[in-house]
């Protein structure tokens, strides 16, 4: 009688597996790949592509790490100071962009273009456009798209830097077009989460991009400094124009762990005190009195109406606290940038330096200089805004 039991609940668990195997389990076989279907549209895929974007951007060389405490940035009090080593790791951020941020761009990319959706199409051009720029940049040989298969593609062909830059700026070209017309059956509105749907800021974006690679190619064999600055010039005809053009991420105020920034702020060595800049770069704004540093730091013990650096590594001594960069420039809301009116401004000043303009490339330093550090004044949302005044002497 027991065997006939078993029998009978062998059956009946047997059942059971054959007529729900259809569908009692949804098996995922590629998770790097977005599953079409109606349900994923542009618009579900814009914010998180965006999201990547600006991630990837402020990860190519960690706050945290040796880079920015070899340029000063910042000062690690009472610890060995972090070394910056070029190893087989190095730059993976970057690479990872192949499975991530750019892969996903380009997705974008294809489906908005199979839709017929031409402004998503033209936003994840230029978005995949400033990662190949910035491939180019770092690495003088890097695969295309054929890396962006996965394991379908385990050693893609690399091509040169030159073929980098090229793909880049036809994106760009066609992103340009396909902003100027006509949107599609869908257009990107509040899923834009950086632009709001503005396609004339995206359009001043990719001409910004297009020089600033201009610039960066000024010494590349086969080019002329003044050939590359005049290209520069006439695409910042285009550009962007105002702060009102930046392209950034905006972080929350109620949002404890979303601004990397903000977190290593807390991170930092200091008491809670917030980041110490580098006496290198505190000793450099102390030589021509900028007015930036009282925004940015507070005062310093030595000299409480001073700033003080600190050199990376040694602790500090009693009565002689360096200053720190201030909460309430580097607070919670601090926006991740992508570009910004002022480096556009800075691009306009070294093309005009390239070409011996040195009048033309003052009056461009000085207006980068007001724009990026004309105060910065919290709203009471939370959100950082950008004024248009040039008073720099009240922080």
């Amino acid at each position: 009688m027991k065997n006939l039991y078993k029998y009978y609940i062998l059956i009946f668990l047997a059942s059971f597996f054959v007529t729900g195997c259809d569908n009692w389990i949804d098996v995922d076989t590629n998770p790097n790949a977005i599953t079409d279907g109606p349900a994923i549209t542009e618009d579900i895929m814009l914010i998180g592509v965006e999201a990547e974007w600006f991630s990837m951007v402020n990860q190519k060389f960690d706050s945290w790490g040796g880079f920015p405490m070899w340029l000063s940035w910042h000062a690690i009090e009472g610890s060995t100071p972090t070394d910056m080593n070029i190893n087989a790791g190095f730059g993976n951020e970057v690479w990872d962009s192949y499975a991530g941020s750019l892969k996903h761009a380009v997705q974008l990319y294809e489906k908005a273009k199979g839709n017929g959706n031409n402004h998503y199409q033209g936003i994840a051009a230029i978005i995949a456009a400033a990662q190949w720029f910035y491939m180019a940049d770092v690495y003088d040989q890097a695969p295309l798209d054929d890396a962006l298969s996965g394991l379908d593609a385990l050693h893609p062909a690399l091509v040169s830097q030159d073929e980098l830059y090229n793909h880049a700026n036809g994106l760009l070209d066609e992103a340009i077009t396909l902003l100027q017309g006509a949107a599609g059956e869908r257009a990107p509105g509040s899923d834009d989460y950086m632009l709001n749907g503005d396609v004339s800021k995206w359009t001043k974006l990719a001409y910004s991009l297009k020089a600033r690679q201009a610039m960066r190619l000024a010494y590349a064999p086969g080019k002329t400094k003044a050939g590359q600055a005049d290209l520069a010039l006439s695409y910042l005809q285009n550009g962007m124009t105002s702060n009102d053009d930046i392209v950034a991420w905006q972080h929350l105020d109620d949002l404890n762990n979303a601004n990397i920034i903000y977190e290593y702020m807390n991170r930092a060595y200091s008491n809670n005190e917030g980041l110490t800049p580098g006496n290198f770069l505190i000793d450099m704004m102390n030589s021509y009195n900028d007015p930036r540093r009282y925004i940015m730091f507070t005062f310093s013990e030595a000299d409480p109406a001073g700033f003080k650096g600190h050199r990376a590594g040694p602790p500090v001594t009693a009565g002689d606290k360096p200053s720190h960069w201030k909460f309430s420039y580097l607070g919670k809301p601090y926006p991740d940038f992508i570009m910004t009116y002022a480096e556009t401004q800075f691009l306009k000043a070294e093309a005009y330096a390239l070409k011996g303009d040195w009048a033309l490339g003052r009056n461009s330093h000085e207006s980068r200089i007001k724009s990026r550090y004309g105060i910065y004044r919290r709203s009471h949302s939370g959100h950082y805004h950008l004024s248009g005044t040039t008073d720099l002497d009240h922080a």
